[in-house]
């Protein structure tokens, strides 16, 4: 990589502040507003909506994203266009059907409120496939205005929601003032819409990608989709609530890890094992510091921010917060794997993940509440950073990079 280190620092640092800003708009401001506007039942059913949607649209749009990330070489070298809005059009339309079907049969939801599910799982999911514009040259001051923008859609759509009590608005404006800007300043939704000599590589990438993003997103939802069923829509609430420090950690550095994929996917950029355990250690640095702040700042935080629910949360604090400070050490290391070891690795490593938080978060929630799940998220997310790192010490070991 030629790139100079201060582009590098500037690069990292626009990314940190859009996280920063994102994170702290939905964390601080917008889910405590409205656990305020919604008793605990209707709170947890939102929660657990929204993880549907989170894991359906972020499927498909950031799917579409990394597998554009990973293509482009081969599109430019080609001078060739197309095959990537035919995908996401047609994956939208798949997605918005399911969360349709999910709304009026899991959950009861409205004819409208479905409608603006709807919308939203479009919005996302394009959103977050035409941000790759800006990765693709690197372009991250571009991205921090466009994370202006959704914050700014969010205070727009909280004062949409105090009125209606519809509260898809709040998510639903933040998403259009996000394309707004992408709109504005790129091209890419007006690429070619049809199929390229490229296509059949592309789509099976797309597919074996979308079935780990899928279980990827399953897993960071999980909580919500497994407790709902089993302790309730108010117990989704408290462990919301519990693990959201640990959370937005995991939301603020996930930008930062596709600082890195962007940067991995430049033509002359190797990777190596050095590189690898470089990028790991302080990782693992950042994330210990954090852990031990949130001792501290966690419980504090938690009170001011959901006073209603921090009695019932408290005893899950600690425990649900480590077990999503080691997911995000996991997160980190992904890039580099997803980017440089074959595909199937992916699989793998996803489905004994599963097995694991699945087996596990299913038994010890029936057996010892939300103290269990917490145990059993601990335990899962150790599973997956041994497993990641395993795979890509074997794997750089013997290739070297190349």
């Amino acid at each position: 990589m030629n790139t100079n280190k201060k582009k590098i620092v500037g690069d990292f640092s626009y990314n940190l502040m859009s996280s920063l800003l994102a994170t702290g708009v939905l964390q601080i401001v917008v889910y405590p507003v409205l656990a305020r506007l919604f008793n605990a039942s209707a709170y947890g059913v939102l929660l657990t909506v929204m993880g549907i949607v989170n894991t359906v649209s972020v499927s498909i749009g950031n799917t579409l994203n990394n597998t554009r990330l990973i293509q482009n070489t081969n599109y430019e070298e080609q001078e060739i266009s197309g095959d990537f809005n035919l995908i996401l059009s047609f994956s939208g339309i798949i997605g918005a059907v399911a969360i349709w079907i999910i709304g009026q049969r899991m959950f009861g939801l409205s004819i409208f409120t479905s409608v603006l599910m709807v919308i939203l799982v479009l919005l996302m999911s394009w959103r977050a496939y035409f941000i790759v514009a800006f990765r693709i040259v690197l372009d991250f001051k571009s991205n921090f205005i466009c994370n202006i923008c959704i914050a700014t859609g969010y205070f727009v759509g909280l004062g949409v929601v105090m009125v209606t009590k519809q509260w898809p608005c709040v998510f639903i404006f933040a998403e259009a003032g996000g394309l707004f800007w992408i709109y504005k300043e790129t091209k890419i939704y007006r690429e070619h819409f049809g199929i390229t000599r490229l296509f059949k590589p592309t789509i099976s990438k797309f597919l074996m990608l979308l079935i780990v993003t899928i279980s990827t997103n399953v897993m960071l939802y999980l909580d919500r989709i497994v407790i709902y069923p089993i302790l309730g829509s108010e117990s989704v609430s408290v462990y919301t609530v519990a693990v959201f420090f640990g959370k937005t950690l995991g939301i603020i550095m996930t930008p930062i890890a596709n600082v890195l994929l962007g940067y991995f996917a430049q033509k002359d950029y190797k990777m190596n094992l050095k590189n690898f355990w470089q990028t790991n250690l302080i990782v693992l640095g950042t994330a210990s510091a954090f852990m031990l702040l949130s001792v501290v700042a966690a419980p504090i935080a938690t009170k001011i921010l959901y006073p209603g629910f921090f009695e019932q949360a408290q005893p899950f604090i600690f425990y649900a917060n480590l077990a999503a400070v080691i997911g995000v050490v996991a997160s980190m290391a992904q890039p580099a794997i997803l980017k440089f070891v074959p595909t199937y690795w992916q699989l793998i490593k996803e489905g004994l993940y599963a097995v694991v938080y699945l087996g596990a978060g299913i038994l010890l929630l029936n057996k010892h509440g939300l103290m269990g799940f917490c145990i059993a998220s601990i335990t899962a997310n150790l599973v997956k950073v041994v497993i990641l790192y395993a795979i890509g010490t074997i794997y750089f070991s013997k290739n070297n990079g190349k």
